[in-house]
């Protein structure tokens, strides 16, 4: 795992700077962040992806999303127990046309206004829900916040064996640690990573899965931030932040080796992590592949 801090102290000794050459080390920062960002928009952001629920409001058919919200890639509505998958709608005239009329009633298709440079665009639906008990659950691609902080190992702490509780002596835990990740440094323990779900107080955290070691307390931990790719992606980042630092010295030698680590990289992340299944077995559904005809519905259910 490159945690945050280890990604810097590898790109200023790949860029030859110190700690003390601020610019540099603030241009490396800025660069990392905006490669980061690049290598989620190549995946499609999948790999943070997201999933709300918001209640409906009666007759209002526009809805804030989340700051971190880059895009909407599906949305349901529970109406009871029952639950309407919408239909995207990506066409802007084809929307006005589908709401030309306000009428309201169970929402059919939605329809996503961005608002790039930043999350949080508008979730259109259509028709307007007709009662404000309707469920909308969404998926979403999230963006994330640009990697800044350094590890925290502040106190010790205490946890056990199946349990995600952590417990502090000396720590001053804050409510911007959930989300970074969590290891026990104490010899003898499992030094497996573990995300930080929720922030109770200074010395109080849970995890998102129960601690696996064999646990105690007194343990030396770090909390720290990670670009949140998996593990063999997490080093294009800071090769994307190196080519453009060499570039700029116009050392070109440098800048087209790191350029290549980079390209390479995101080709082998396609490959890899293009797609969710880990499946290398080509599944074919009888109803949906244009290879396969479908099967007629009209063949008898029994035989006799």
């Amino acid at each position: 795992m490159l945690i945050w801090d280890d990604a810097r102290t590898f790109m200023r000794r790949e860029a030859q700077i110190g700690t003390s050459d601020t610019d540099g080390v603030s241009f490396l920062n800025l660069t990392a962040n905006q490669g980061y960002k690049q290598l989620l928009a190549t995946l499609g952001r999948q790999l943070t992806e997201k999933v709300k629920t918001a209640t409906t409001v009666a007759s209002q058919r526009g809805y804030q999303m989340p700051a971190d919200c880059a895009w909407v890639k599906n949305v349901s509505v529970l109406v009871g127990t029952t639950k309407y998958p919408l239909q995207e709608v990506q066409s802007e005239q084809h929307w006005d046309y589908y709401t030309q009329n306000d009428y309201s009633g169970i929402p059919q298709r939605f329809f996503y206004r961005p608002r790039f440079g930043i999350g949080g665009g508008i979730l259109e639906l259509d028709p307007m829900p007709g009662a404000s008990t309707y469920t909308i659950r969404l998926t979403i691609e999230a963006t994330d916040k640009d990697l800044s902080k350094d590890a925290y190992t502040t106190g010790t702490v205490t946890v056990s064996n199946g349990s995600a509780n952590v417990t502090g002596s000396g720590t001053t835990f804050a409510a911007d640690m959930v989300g970074r990740i969590f290891q026990i440094t104490a010899d003898g323990q499992d030094r497996l990573w573990y995300r930080v779900k929720t922030f109770t107080d200074a010395t109080h955290i849970v995890l998102e899965n129960v601690y696996e070691g064999t646990g105690t307390s007194g343990l030396t931990y770090k909390i720290a931030e990670i670009f949140n790719v998996p593990e063999d992606l997490q080093m294009l980042p800071c090769y994307f932040a190196l080519w453009q630092w060499y570039d700029s010295k116009k050392d070109a030698t440098n800048a087209l080796k790191y350029r290549q680590y980079w390209e390479s990289g995101i080709k082998q992340a396609r490959q890899t992590h293009g797609i969710k299944t880990r499946d290398n077995i080509i599944h074919y559904d009888n109803f949906s592949s244009p290879f396969i005809p479908a099967m007629p519905d009209y063949f008898p259910s029994e035989v006799t």
